[in-house]
């Protein structure tokens, strides 16, 4: 599972500033390949396909 990492950007060297926006430079395709059909769903049909994916995904 992919984690999520806060930087309080502020607070970051000018080298690691440089180093959390090069990473943003990374292919992304194949994920946005995959989470296109969740966007259309919820697109589609709003709350119940969310309730649906956070069940599948998240178990919630």
């Amino acid at each position: 599972m992919s984690t999520v990492s806060f930087h309080e950007t502020s607070k970051l060297t000018a080298a690691d500033y440089k180093a959390l926006l090069k990473r943003s430079e990374a292919d992304l395709s194949s994920f946005v390949e995959k989470v296109k059909p969740i966007i259309e769903a919820v697109r589609l049909e709003g709350d119940e396909a969310l309730v649906r994916f956070g069940q599948q995904l998240d178990g919630s």
